[in-house]
């Protein structure tokens, strides 16, 4: 077993560095929001409520939102959430560091922090109230306790690895591909059937209670899992051949490059195979995926960084080291000087989603008040942040093809507003409907406000008709 801090100096430069990443990363986030972030917050906020105006913890991952609730108390709502993603952001760049410790040795450890810190997508990441940075920390909680116990066979540290392998899933569903990357890492170290066991029973803390919740919520403790699948899958295709290789370059930037060449010429142990491992299950996962967006693929990096750390601890010519560290440097800044490029801020049209809800904002502060008691919104878009900025029962108008009128007035059961789109999504083919044609013919609608980018229809289910009465 290996000593935590037993290059003291070392861990001291990684726990600063991680303190200021925290401290830069709270102090970038922004007070506007993207969808999932609208969800988030809404979810959060109406979280043991009797009657929420928007929830999604039927299909959410619990853990996120539930710490947010929880921490509110203490800063305000968005406080708490931008405060729980730096901190955990810089939590992962410290665990990163440690686990590389463990399996290879402190230079290694140093350089995979460094790769994960100063990648200006995952730093961008952790700015946002999302999972993707969260859970990545959780997880590497879990695995660096698994190496752990390989090596001291300490109940109490595989205790640690079930939980925050548990609570990783609960932050990220997907993340129960770690349980088969654990269950490797103790087949390879000859751990005996009663560690599987116990491991599983560790897991199981948890995901038990979130279980029984599921289970007497949605009549099936598995439902929130498929149907968060659902909703991560899309709607539409996409395959893209180069996908791969292009996400990995647009969140490492082209250190990444000099990182495989380096693992390649380096010295190859049996904890590699647990690193390409990982990184093939989440490969093998988002080959099944037809929906991919360059944020998922944050799960793997940190197996990457590990090897390319590896690499770049390996040479031993002095020289040799000078210049790799001098161009390691040069690759590191060169994403930050092609921000857009690098941060992901520019993947599926961010900035143009960004202005939507700038737009949005004044039309949820009208509703808020004016809307009349008991009605309802209605939108085909954006309806969680309506819902957040409004802090009125909110509800999606699904399906939002041509399949809307078939259903139609049945996927709007209450009197209420219903928020349209002009040209919402110019930047692709999707036509959302009802169209604002459709609305303005339709005697259930009516238009009472009209906004730059918004067009606010009045919506009665039920029409009155005086020559009906008797």
């Amino acid at each position: 077993m290996k000593n935590l801090f037993s290059n003291k100096k070392l861990a001291t430069i990684v726990i600063v560095f991680s303190i200021i990443m925290f401290i830069i990363s709270f102090l970038n986030s922004s007070q506007i929001y993207l969808w999932d972030e609208g969800a988030y917050l809404s979810t959060a906020e109406n979280l043991f409520s009797n009657d929420p105006y928007y929830t999604e913890i039927d299909f959410r991952p619990p853990l996120y939102p539930l710490m947010i609730k929880m921490m509110s108390g203490f800063f305000g709502l968005e406080t708490a959430a931008h405060l729980i993603s730096s901190f955990l952001f810089a939590l992962a760049i410290l665990t990163i560091f440690f686990l590389g410790k463990e399996i290879y040795d402190e230079k290694a450890g140093l350089f995979a922090a460094a790769l994960l810190g100063l990648s200006p997508f995952i730093f961008y990441s952790s700015t946002k109230i999302m999972t993707d940075v969260p859970s990545i920390s959780l997880a590497l909680l879990g695995i660096y306790f698994s190496f752990r116990y390989v090596c001291t066979n300490n109940r109490k540290i595989l205790f640690l690895s079930g939980v925050f392998i548990g609570l990783s899933i609960l932050t990220r569903f997907i993340f129960i591909l770690f349980v088969p990357l654990i269950l490797l890492i103790m087949v390879m170290n000859k751990s005996k059937l009663k560690d599987f066991f116990n491991f599983f029973v560790f897991l199981g803390v948890p995901l038990i209670p979130y279980f029984i919740w599921a289970q007497l919520s949605t009549g099936f403790f598995l439902w929130p899992f498929i149907k968060g699948q659902i909703m991560v899958a899309g709607s539409e295709l996409i395959f893209e051949k180069s996908y791969y290789l292009g996400a990995i370059y647009s969140v490492s930037g082209p250190i990444v490059i000099l990182g495989t060449l380096l693992y390649l010429f380096s010295k190859k142990n049996k904890t590699d195979v647990i690193l390409i491992s990982w990184i093939l299950l989440f490969f093998i996962y988002l080959t099944i995926l037809p929906h991919k967006e360059l944020r998922y693929i944050l799960p793997a990096m940190p197996a990457f960084y590990l090897l390319f750390g590896k690499g770049f601890s390996n040479p031993k010519n002095k020289v040799f080291r000078v210049f790799i560290f001098s161009l390691g440097i040069i690759l590191l800044i060169y994403p930050f000087l092609n921000a857009p490029r690098f941060n992901g801020s520019q993947d599926a049209g961010e900035p143009i989603l960004l202005e939507r809800t700038e737009n949005l904002i004044p039309v949820a502060q009208y509703i808020s008040l004016n809307l009349p008691e008991n009605y309802t919104v209605y939108s085909h878009s954006f309806y969680p942040l309506i819902a957040y900025y409004s802090k009125k029962k909110t509800s999606s108008t699904w399906p939002w093809t041509e399949e809307f009128y078939e259903v139609f007035p049945e996927n709007m059961k209450s009197d209420g507003w219903y928020l349209h789109y002009k040209n919402i999504f110019p930047f692709t083919n999707i036509d959302k409907q009802p169209t604002e044609e459709w609305l303005d013919s339709n005697a259930h609608f009516e238009k009472i406000k009209e906004f730059d980018k918004i067009v606010i229809y009045a919506y009665k289910k039920t029409l009155y008709f005086p020559e009906n009465l008797t």
